[in-house]
């Protein structure tokens, strides 16, 4: 898309361009979402294994004494 054609596109839907139905997001724009499921994601994986690690010692002492009770 050359750079006439995209400024008539951006300027035509410009006030409100969630109600433009000729807006499609360009190619470089198709990858944000990925990219942020991917960082949200690391996010989570390392709260995990942060709570996984404080919670070690607890937990493990809590299932040795059940085991121990069976």
């Amino acid at each position: 898309m050359d750079q006439e054609d995209r400024e008539s596109r951006e300027t035509t839907c410009w006030p409100n361009e969630t109600a433009c139905p000729s807006r499609r997001p360009d190619r470089h724009e198709y990858g944000a979402g990925l990219a942020e499921y991917a960082l949200l994601l690391l996010l989570v994986a390392l709260a995990c294994i942060g709570a996984l690690t404080a919670l070690a010692p607890p937990l493990s002492n809590i299932y040795n004494q059940v085991a121990g009770l069976l």
